[in-house]
């Protein structure tokens, strides 16, 4: 059978589906490839073609040319098939039509609630699709993109992608077959669903695992929440070196304040970097158990004993004492401070 020689997922679905029904096919010669189009092969002495109607059944150049009228009375149940958002795709044998195979692709359970994310957060979406433009409209309306691009190939795919780069928007394209790899070059992000195929995974930039299209949304979460984060730990260094390294340097505070400025530094910088992993409860958690560490310890500290402890010489382990005061300080403060969500 001509389509258990290709590597395209419509094709392995048409294998496996004769497969399951444990029917017994010959094997193909002369296995030639047309990308976007269809493929062809020699099966028992006659030129066998599989692929889109318009390439399979026109004049040979993928126009459509003399596609309707070779289709006889199978046009119109082409345009049933299409109408319910299946891809329609014909087989010749000399160039003489045998029939169509319509594939249904089911959507996703989460595709319409990943195009609402995206919404949500002022992505546009657009859908392009090699399917005819039926389809393709068929499918956008169940998941709710307003804009569904039709009768596509892998290259087409990539022009549009570069004429909205070159209308100034920033492009995250995502696909999981051999036509999407263009387009996953082409777009400032290329996202691949992990159980796409081989050549998609390699041309993107983030590889999901699974097939959940809503982690398409939460990748783009994760990129900005880190983006965030990154600016505002570079800002909290900056800020506390910017001031205490010359304040050091200028004797205005001494070795001893400056280490303990460089610690709470590090402590700020790494309560807001998981703030955003750990939950509310945590930290409420966390805050109840330092203040009740703070006040048995104040309670448990007699005033000759502060004042003896104030009057001792910076040694390593007062200074250590101190450091571990002000960390814990710090960490409550930000507690106290840091609105976390």
């Amino acid at each position: 059978m001509v389509e258990a020689a290709s590597e395209h997922p419509l094709a392995r679905a048409v294998a496996d589906a004769a497969d399951d029904q444990g029917l017994d096919y010959p094997g193909a010669e002369d296995f030639a490839s047309e990308t976007g189009r269809g493929v062809t092969a020699t099966v028992e002495g006659a030129r066998v073609a599989v692929g889109k109607p318009a390439w399979v059944l026109g004049d040979g150049t993928g126009a459509g040319a003399g596609e309707g009228i070779r289709l006889g009375g199978l046009g119109q149940r082409r345009a049933e098939m299409e109408q319910q958002a299946q891809t329609v795709i014909a087989v010749a044998r000399d160039r003489t039509p045998l029939g169509l195979i319509g594939i249904a692709d089911q959507v996703k359970p989460d595709a319409a609630e990943a195009v609402a994310r995206l919404r949500d957060r002022g992505i546009e979406t657009i859908m392009l699709t090699g399917d005819t433009q039926a389809t393709a409209g068929a499918v956008a309306a169940q998941v709710g993109i307003a804009d569904a691009r039709g009768g596509l190939l892998p290259d087409d795919k990539a022009v549009i992608v570069r004429g909205l780069q070159g209308a100034g928007h920033r492009v995250m394209f995502t696909g999981d077959g051999i036509n999407d790899a263009p387009a996953l070059t082409q777009a400032d992000i290329g996202i691949a669903i992990g159980a796409g195929t081989d050549l998609a995974i390699e041309s993107s930039d983030v590889v999901l695992t699974g097939t959940r299209l809503a982690a398409i949304a939460d990748a783009r979460d994760i990129g900005v929440e880190s983006s965030t984060k990154t600016k505002q730990n570079l800002a909290v260094a900056f800020a506390f070196n910017g001031i205490g390294v010359p304040a050091a340097v200028s004797s205005l505070v001494g070795p001893v304040w400056a280490m303990l400025a460089m610690a709470a530094s590090g402590s700020t910088v790494l309560a807001n970097s998981f703030g955003t992993r750990i939950s509310a409860a945590s930290f409420r958690a966390l805050g109840r158990q330092l203040a009740g560490w703070a006040a048995g310890s104040a309670r448990t500290l007699r005033p000759a004993t502060l004042a003896r402890l104030l009057a001792r010489p910076a040694t390593g382990g007062y200074t250590a004492l101190l450091a571990l005061g002000v960390l814990a300080g710090a960490v409550w403060a930000v507690i106290l401070g840091h609105p976390y969500p």
